[in-house]
């Protein structure tokens, strides 16, 4: 993986030992610009295949979230999406203005789809 950053749920507990930890880094969605990102991913999902599994996880956020796991190469270590030191800073910026300015990477959903960020993500 070169590059960007990958989301995927794993509701059955098997993803971790199919990683190759030597060349990506995986943990669960902490930061709050990571948890924005990936819900706005599966949000354009839905929008554009009418996935019904999709609709499930944005009506049961609080429920799936702890089950996705983010894969980030060396590259994107010290990005909002993937840092969880970013977190006081993100949050700020989203209560006072209620959006989140930046550049996102270009990441994908387990199912490949790839989506490029814009800048600024409501």
């Amino acid at each position: 993986m070169t590059g960007g950053l990958a989301y995927m749920l794993d509701e059955d507990d098997t993803l971790m030992p199919k990683v190759n930890k030597e060349i990506v880094k995986i943990q669960r969605v902490t930061a709050p610009v990571g948890q924005m990102q990936l819900k706005s991913l599966i949000e354009a999902h839905v929008e554009k295949t009418g996935s019904a599994k999709g609709s499930m996880i944005l009506l049961e956020w609080d429920k799936y979230l702890p089950l996705f796991w983010q894969l980030v190469p060396p590259s994107e270590e010290d990005t909002p999406e993937a840092c969880a030191e970013y977190q006081s800073t993100a949050s700020e910026k989203i209560n006072q203005k209620g959006i989140v300015v930046g550049v996102m990477n270009e990441c994908y959903l387990a199912c490949g789809s790839s989506v490029r960020g814009e800048e600024e993500l409501r």
